[in-house]
């Protein structure tokens, strides 16, 4: 479904940007994947790309379904750092 989108835009060579993370990991989000969410999270920081709102939004919401509210923390923390205000979502 739409949270393997990333994958066939790898396949097909297509350049991958922290929109492309962002869509993928709302989409699994969506579905209930949030290790999905944060296995995407942790590739955006691999790759060293720029982490957005929603890019963090997700990973946060994944945390704190999946019950790592220090984990959820410290995300907020780190997304403090690289000047990113949090809103409702985050």
């Amino acid at each position: 479904a739409a949270c393997g989108m990333l994958s066939d835009m790898r396949q097909q060579q297509m350049p991958l940007n922290s929109h492309s993370y962002s869509a993928a990991m709302n989409a699994c989000a969506q579905g209930g994947q949030w290790q999905e969410v944060l296995d995407l999270f942790s590739e955006v920081r691999q790759r060293h790309m720029d982490a957005d709102l929603v890019v963090y939004s997700a990973a946060i919401g994944a945390m704190g379904t999946g019950g790592n509210l220090r984990g959820a923390l410290h995300l907020l923390s780190q997304m403090r750092l690289e000047h990113l205000s949090p809103n409702e979502y985050a």
